[in-house]
This record gives C-alpha cells, sequence and structure tokens, in this order.
C-alpha cells in the first residue's frame, strides 16, 4: 500500500453511489470523504487539490 498519495484534481474523482456530475459539490464531498476514510485506516497520507477557475 502507498506511503502518500496525491489526488490532482479531486474534481475528477467521483463516486457510483450518487447520481450528481462528477465535480459537482455533492461528488467533491463525497469522495473525499471515502479517501479520508481510506487515508485513516490505512494509514496512508492524501493530498486533494482542487481547482477552483
Amino acid at each position: 500500500k502507498p506511503k502518500v498519495m496525491v489526488i490532482d484534481s479531486i474534481q475528477t474523482i467521483f463516486t457510483e453511489q450518487l447520481q450528481s456530475a462528477p465535480g459537482g459539490v455533492s461528488q467533491v464531498r463525497e469522495s473525499a470523504a471515502l479517501l479520508v476514510r481510506y487515508a485513516k485506516q490505512s494509514g496512508t497520507a492524501i493530498f486533494l487539490v482542487g481547482h477552483v477557475t
């Protein structure tokens, strides 16, 4: 398992658990929550990059 993970950009990650479009607020929130849960369980440091235009 990785020690460090970089997600650039969080807006490109999505979960099929939600019907909203990738990059939307709901998708970003849920994807980030899943990644935080993974980080805590695995001990992996995760850097999330978000782009705002």
